[in-house]
Formats: C-alpha cells, sequence, structure tokens
C-alpha cells in the first residue's frame, strides 16, 4: 500500500513542482529517496542530480555509489534494489567532486563532512563496500581517528563504522562489539543486527553459546521494536525449526540448548 501510494505521489509530480530547479537541494535529495524507495530510477537519477549539482554531499555520494554499480541502494534490506544507468567514470566524478567538498566543510566542523571525509580515508576514492586491509594505512589511521572524535561526540554513524573497521581490518571482535554496542545505544538503526552476529562470533568453539547470545541480542532489539532485529531473530529460529522438522539431529541438538537457556521465553 505504501508503495502504491508512493508510485501515484511521484506520478503526480512530487507536490506540484514542475521541475527538479523548484525543489532546495534538501528536499530533490529527500524527494529521491522517495523515488528509490518507490521503485522509481530514472526519477531519483534526475533528482538526486539536481541535488548533487548544487553541492549537496549526500546526493554526492549517492550518485558515486549509485552509478558505479548500477543500481541504488534501499532502506529494507528485504526490498530488491533499484536499477539506475552505469557509468563508472561518472561515478568516480561524482565521488571526487564530493572528496572535495567534505574536506572543505570538514574545516567548519560539519558532521556530516567529516563521516564523509572519515569514510573516503579509511575505504578509499572508489567507496567500497567495506574497509579494505591494501588501503593507505597512515590515510586510513586518520580517517579513524576522525571516526572516533565523532563517536565520542554522540554519532552512531561512526560507531557503526568503527565497528566495522574493527571487524574487517583488525579482526578485533571484542572491539567490534564494543563499537557496534555503542551505535546501538546511540540508536542506530541497523546495529542490533551486526552487535548480535558479531557477539555470536566471541564463541567461536561453541556453536550453542554463540547462538544464544546472538538471539539473546536480537531480543533486545526485537523488544526495543527494531524490525531488522526481529527479521534477524525470526529467520534464526525459522532456519532451525526447518532443519530440525528435516530430521537434522545437529540443529536438534542446537535447539535445544537454546530452548534449555530459556533465551527464547517471556
Amino acid at each position: 500500500m505504501r508503495t502504491a501510494f508512493l508510485s501515484l505521489f511521484l506520478i503526480l509530480g512530487l507536490a506540484a513542482c514542475d521541475t527538479e530547479a523548484d525543489l532546495t537541494p534538501g528536499q530533490a535529495f529527500l524527494d529521491a529517496r522517495l523515488a528509490v524507495e518507490a521503485g522509481n530510477g530514472g526519477r531519483a537519477m534526475d533528482l538526486y542530480v539536481s541535488a548533487a549539482e548544487r553541492d549537496h554531499l549526500k546526493a554526492q555520494l549517492a550518485l558515486g555509489v549509485a552509478l558505479k554499480y548500477g543500481h541504488f541502494g534501499v532502506a529494507d534490506r528485504f526490498q530488491p534494489s533499484v536499477v539506475c544507468r552505469k557509468d563508472t567514470a561518472e561515478a568516480r566524478r561524482w565521488r571526487e567532486r564530493a572528496f572535495e567538498l567534505a574536506s572543505e566543510r570538514s574545516e567548519t566542523g560539519d558532521p556530516d563532512a567529516r563521516l564523509t571525509l572519515a569514510n573516503f580515508l579509511v575505504m578509499g576514492m572508489d567507496l567500497s563496500m567495506m574497509p579494505r586491509v591494501e588501503e593507505d594505512p597512515v590515510r586510513q589511521a586518520e580517517g579513524v581517528a576522525i571516526l572516533e572524535e565523532l563517536e565520542n561526540e554522540g554519532n552512531s554513524d561512526a560507531a557503526l563504522q568503527l565497528g566495522i573497521i574493527a571487524l574487517i581490518i583488525e579482526h578485533d571482535y571484542e572491539q567490534a562489539v564494543e563499537h557496534y554496542r555503542r551505535a546501538v545505544d546511540l540508536g542506530h538503526p541497523n546495529a542490533y543486527t551486526s552487535l548480535g552476529l558479531v557477539t555470536g562470533m566471541l564463541y567461536p568453539d561453541d556453536l550453542a553459546k554463540g547462538t544464544i547470545e546472538r538471539i539473546r541480542v536480537l531480543r533486545e532489539g526485537a523488544a526495543a521494536g527494531n524490525e531488522d532485529a526481529i527479521e534477524d531473530l525470526n529467520r534464526i529460529v525459522s532456519q532451525l525449526d526447518a532443519e530440525v522438522a528435516s530430521g537434522n539431529a545437529d540443529a536438534r541438538e542446537l535447539l535445544d540448548a537454546i530452548k534449555a537457556s530459556g533465551v527464547l521465553e517471556g
């Protein structure tokens, strides 16, 4: 119903504006996100370009990634990506423009600009989906220092990114858990699933213990109304039930251990 409404909204012209230029950069960016959610990649592209050309940093980043991969990411991880044109050269131009703008605005203390600059320093100009070990360690250290400053200021995105760095680059699961917990405490909507996953990884030699502790985190998130945590929790339980039903003895033993722990009660 919501998607149908959004589609109708877009067809009618996004609040009766004749062109993208009639919108402020901020409104064009927000309407672009609505267009992505409604599955209208062409309209989203026009709106992002309109905002990006007027130095909207997040729009430049969105184009720098979308044009690289040929699709827009979506907020709902269970919703298919929205296809757009692919142009790696144009994507790089937008990333370079975003890097220059972020560097300039970071001097004024702008948190979005500082976060963007840190991500470029950590992940490289290609803005890889995950930080890479082969990136310049000096630049990465500069980026991490910025992220740590932002986390201390209460920035949940920075806390989440530091968790990813601890996991992918440093392979320090305990440090990753600390940052993901900080991101949860700061209200990041995507942090519970990451926290649950990495909490389970703290017990590599005890699958039952790891799964129980992961479920414990997801139960906490579900109680807080976090949709991702609810989805992950239901998926884990459903998969175990299916494996048990198929006669998998290991799954039966794992499920029995989980139930005996009481983590699923209440």
